[in-house]
């Protein structure tokens, strides 16, 4: 089993699995059925984190330095460090460890100004996007793009 019980934020692949171990569903469900929940606006996340094309190179950039990666690739700037640190808060799980870290909101339940353009809060089905739409070149291999 993998109990999801009392997590706020989960990918939806988690969400998937947590609905299967519920028993909701005889067979694991397809994964395009939280994108078919979402679009409908039956089932709508609490938050999604979204960093732009150019940040995600840098990062892969960063941790495969041979790769070839595609222009455009965000530069030192403030919204770089933004990012950066918006995605260590919410994945360092320090937040998560009151024991060890102090007491502190969840990163995104308290989203700090430089980092709300990452994070999208407001959904509804007019305005649904396509989750083929979110996906972008990370980097070329053998001539096909990644």
């Amino acid at each position: 089993m993998n109990n999801q019980f009392g997590r706020r934020y989960i990918t939806h692949k988690e969400l998937l699995d947590y609905a299967k171990d519920l028993g909701l569903f005889t067979d694991h469900p397809p994964d395009r059925l939280p994108e078919f929940l979402e679009r409908n606006g039956l089932l709508n996340p609490v938050a999604r984190i979204r960093f732009p094309p150019e940040i995600v190179r840098r990062w892969y950039k960063e941790l495969h330095p041979g790769a070839d990666v595609p222009d455009p690739i965000e530069g030192d700037s403030p919204r770089s460090e933004a990012a950066s640190a918006l995605y260590d808060q919410v994945f360092s799980n320090c937040w998560g460890r009151p024991d060890i870290y102090g007491e502190s909101d969840h990163p995104l339940d308290a989203i700090n100004p430089e980092h709300e353009s990452f994070v999208q809060i407001r959904f509804d089905p007019a305005h649904f996007v396509p989750w083929e739409d979110f996906r972008f070149c990370k980097w070329i291999t053998d001539d096909r793009r990644a």
